[in-house]
């Protein structure tokens, strides 16, 4: 971190529903050259399983060496993760909020104003899991131009 040694790195987490965008503000966030988003790390059963492993994950993830470690980016200034709601984080809210506090994390909350659309993406992502594939396996997001041509074929 050299050059950027001075500045301290920020810490946040997304909270959000499925279907509400928060893809495509992850990738907008990772599209910053100083800015890494790790993804939903609660997807996986085994690191949401009870309040200890939910702590032990986002202690990995937060207790990162940020002057040794092989980040996206030596100047990382922010650094965070995605968080499903239902992914463990509300029926632990009151550790999580503690844990968040003591850690300094700025949570960002992601919600889709209109309702209706969300059910309406939901709809049609379920849908699309068997009707629009890319080389054989569904894509919840595409992310390239590329992807978008196979879609609509």
């Amino acid at each position: 971190r050299g050059e950027c040694s001075c500045t301290p790195v920020r810490f946040f987490v997304i909270v959000s529903m499925q279907r509400s965008g928060s893809g495509w503000f992850e990738t907008l966030l990772n599209s910053h050259p100083n800015i890494s988003s790790n993804g939903e790390i609660f997807n996986r059963v085994d690191r949401r399983e009870n309040i200890s492993s939910i702590l032990q994950t986002l202690d990995k993830l937060y207790n990162l060496d940020w002057l040794t470690s092989a980040a996206k980016n030596e100047c990382t200034a922010a650094f965070g993760l995605k968080w499903m709601l239902n992914q463990g984080i509300l029926e632990n809210h009151d550790d999580i909020v503690s844990y968040l506090n003591k850690k300094g994390v700025s949570v960002i909350f992601l919600f889709r104003r209109n309702t209706l659309r969300r059910v309406i993406s939901v709809l049609a992502n379920d849908y699309d899991k068997d009707a629009k594939q890319v080389n054989g396996t569904h894509k919840s997001h595409v992310h390239s131009k590329e992807e978008v041509s196979l879609m609509h074929k």
